[in-house]
């Protein structure tokens, strides 16, 4: 019989022990995911540099996994630093694929070398702009529905696991959960006929707004008001153009206001003036540190905008503690211990408030430019 080469023989045994659990590794350090356009993606476990493509997802990432983004989509407004995770505000801005601002620049973002890129996938969005981007970079792409704020819970579910953050995404999950169910429920036998009936007011002027079905004013109908311009959304942006003279038709309940800047022409035009929600100080500006609580981006932080909206629109029906609330919501999101002084300052009047404005006119917010 032929001698065996028992040296041979165990070097081959280490070989494929070792291809085993290479192999096995490799395995387990897989993560498979069905993303929200079908796609099965093999992804790499714990991504470490995650690039959002789109404003929603700075929300996400500050949230979920604040460490592990590589950069923002548009710079944050003065102030916020304070309200976001340390070092979050401090980003590079790289700008995004959809939604206002600065477009992505695909050579930028490979040298940066992200290890997964997430894709905003919504009724008008064009997704093979974002698959373009990941094939670009070399990074998979995993694609999330976030229109709704029912979709969040999902996103972050999807989200969480392909960083290996099960647990504080299930977290996030909840509470969003929770603060839809106890709005909803708060709401909901407000008869059609005493709906409070908004005007959102976009822009300096306050002539856009957005359209009662869209993404971008959803909070308000989520907090059981009535969106008073009905008509169908012309683009993603949204900010639908509008004269005087149809608000002043529409002579809302409540005006909800994006720009500081805009609170002042209220003051200055006797037209303005003479809507019924200018007259009874029922003008809310919505805060906006680190982000917007309704829109722009729409995002997870409308958990805490249709609360405080609710609260606002039918007080005997919710009542919104913005003490209690605020610090609870920024703790869980954002890792901030906000302390009372920092509620107020956040709910308080703005430095461009109008020095002429009725004391009970209310300001929810500190002044910043306009975002996505």
């Amino acid at each position: 019989m032929p001698r065996i080469d028992l040296s041979r023989r165990l070097r081959g045994a280490a070989a494929i022990a070792l291809l085993g659990l290479s192999t096995l590794a490799g395995a387990a350090r897989a993560v498979e995911l069905v993303d929200d356009l079908g796609h099965r993606l093999d992804l790499p476990a714990s991504a470490q540099r995650v690039y959002g493509s789109a404003p929603p997802f700075m929300v996400l990432l500050a949230s979920l996994a604040p460490e592990r983004a590589i950069g923002l989509n548009f710079a944050l407004p003065p102030g916020a630093a304070a309200y976001a995770p340390p070092g979050f505000a401090a980003l590079p801005v790289l700008g995004g694929v959809a939604g206002h601002g600065l477009l992505a620049d695909p050579e930028a973002l490979i040298v940066l070398k992200p290890d997964l890129v997430l894709g905003w996938h919504f009724s008008l969005s064009n997704d093979e702009e974002t698959l373009a981007l990941g094939r670009r970079t070399g990074a998979p792409v995993l694609m999330l529905r976030l229109e709704q704020l029912t979709d969040w819970p999902r996103a972050y579910a999807l989200a969480g696991r392909a960083l290996g953050l099960d647990e504080r995404a299930r977290l996030l999950g909840d509470y969003i959960r929770d603060a839809l169910a106890r709005v909803q429920g708060a709401v909901a036998g407000v008869p059609p006929a005493h709906r409070v009936r908004v005007y959102y007011a976009e822009q300096p002027d306050g002539l856009a707004t957005e359209c009662d079905q869209s993404f971008h004013a959803e909070a308000i109908a989520l907090a059981g008001g009535v969106n008073v311009h009905r008509c169908l959304q012309s683009s993603v942006q949204g900010l639908e153009r509008v004269s005087l003279e149809q608000v002043m038709q529409y002579d809302p309940d409540v005006i909800v206001v994006q720009e500081p800047a805009f609170m002042a022409r209220l003051q200055e035009d006797a037209r303005w003036r003479g809507l019924r929600a200018v007259r009874e100080g029922r003008v809310h500006l919505v805060p906006r540190l680190p982000f917007n609580w309704i829109d722009r981006p729409p995002s997870a932080t409308r958990a805490l905008g249709i609360q405080w909206l609710a609260g606002l629109f039918y007080p005997q029906r919710f009542s919104f503690d913005a003490q209690q609330a605020v610090p609870a919501f920024y703790r869980l999101f954002f890792g901030i211990p906000l302390d009372a002084q920092q509620v107020r300052a956040l709910m308080a009047a703005s430095s461009s408030a109008p020095a002429e404005a009725p004391p009970h006119m209310h300001h929810g917010g500190m002044a910043a430019p306009s975002r996505p």
